[in-house]
Formats: C-alpha cells, structure tokens, sequence
C-alpha cells in the first residue's frame, strides 16, 4: 500500500495516510485490518 509509506507509516491526523486518501479514518483503520497490512520492521 503506498499511502502509508508515503505518509511514513502516519496513519490519522494532519499529512496521514487517510487525509492523503480522502477517506475516513475509521474506514482505514478497517480496511489496513481487514487487508492485514502491518508495518514493515
């Protein structure tokens, strides 16, 4: 998912992934759980 790694793994608030997306973070958080993207270590 390339949100994430250009938001460098910052999800919610100002400059996050779901800002970047245009979506609502609830709906992401759902959707990064459902997909079971994780962080890379």
């Amino acid at each position: 998912m390339a949100a994430p790694e250009k938001t460098n793994w910052k999800v919610y608030g100002k400059r996050g992934a779901g800002e970047l997306l245009g979506i609502q973070l609830t709906t992401l958080a759902y959707k990064i759980k459902k997909i079971g993207i994780k962080k890379p270590a």
